[in-house]
């Protein structure tokens, strides 16, 4: 997958995102199922998440090579990811878990999504296509990946967490 692909497939997937859940209302937002996220710890989990990508593509590139090394493996796409994602047993807590305030609001935890993913794909325009190959960032299930499988795995995150979401809010 091309830059400008990923580019696209990151709007399109934080934009159905935005859409399924712009329309619940402020009570479901926040209500918790069978001790299970909410609507709302979804999509703060996936702002954090998109903040940190953006922040480490905003990171000098030669601390990213010195701290993580420079990726030699072949493109692993979408299938592997996701094929390893499920098979994988996640640890109890990984530092990626949603903080809410207790000022939030709807409207607020979905600004923070939309800016924060906006950001990640600005941060992305500045990379030169072969950068993403060559540069690797640790991930908690699957050790390090490359920026181009980083940032897919961030599209099938967003999937993933809507697919949550979407039982959510199926189950008023």
């Amino acid at each position: 997958m091309k830059k400008s692909e990923i580019e696209n497939y990151l709007w399109s997937t934080s934009d159905e995102l935005l859409s399924l859940v712009i329309s619940s209302n402020e009570e479901l937002f926040y209500k918790k199922n069978n001790n299970k996220w909410s609507v709302a710890e979804n999509v703060a989990h996936l702002s954090l998440s998109a903040k940190l990508m953006s922040k480490a593509l905003n990171a000098p590139k030669i601390a990213l090579l010195i701290k993580f090394g420079i990726n030699l493996k072949t493109f692993r796409n979408e299938e592997w990811l996701l094929k390893t994602y499920y098979e994988a047993t996640l640890p109890a807590t990984t530092g990626f878990e949603p903080r809410l305030k207790k000022t939030s609001t709807k409207e607020y935890e979905l600004e923070e999504f939309k800016n924060s993913h906006k950001k990640l794909i600005k941060s992305l325009e500045k990379w030169p296509e072969w950068t993403l190959d060559r540069i690797q960032l640790p991930h908690v299930v699957y050790g390090k990946l490359s920026l181009r499988e980083y940032l897919i795995f961030i599209c099938f995150h967003i999937k993933h967490h809507k697919k949550a979401i979407n039982t959510i809010l199926e189950t008023k």
